[in-house]
């Protein structure tokens, strides 16, 4: 997982807030992103999943998002492209 940096890569401000969520309204749940192993399949497409980490900049209001698995998501992605390419 890619580390919080200390600094704003937009403004170089140190005020970081690491521990803010991402969610979906007011239910809670967390946002997620997927990746396809099996792009092309019409309704078993083998999704891998990973929530987000959120950095925010406390003066400009940059955000940074992070993939939790990214190692995952990445070989799901190599595998949907062995499987979309043939």
């Amino acid at each position: 997982m890619q580390p919080a940096s200390d600094t704003c890569p937009r403004c170089g401000s140190t005020a970081r807030i690491t521990t803010a969520e991402l969610a979906t309204d007011n239910t809670g749940l967390p946002i997620v992103v997927k990746v396809p192993r099996r792009p092309d399949a019409a309704v078993f497409k083998h999704m891998e999943y990973a929530t987000l980490r959120v950095t925010i900049c406390g003066a400009c209001g940059h955000v940074d998002l992070y993939a939790k698995q990214p190692e995952a998501l990445y070989e799901a992605f190599l595998e949907g492209e062995q499987h979309r390419l043939g």
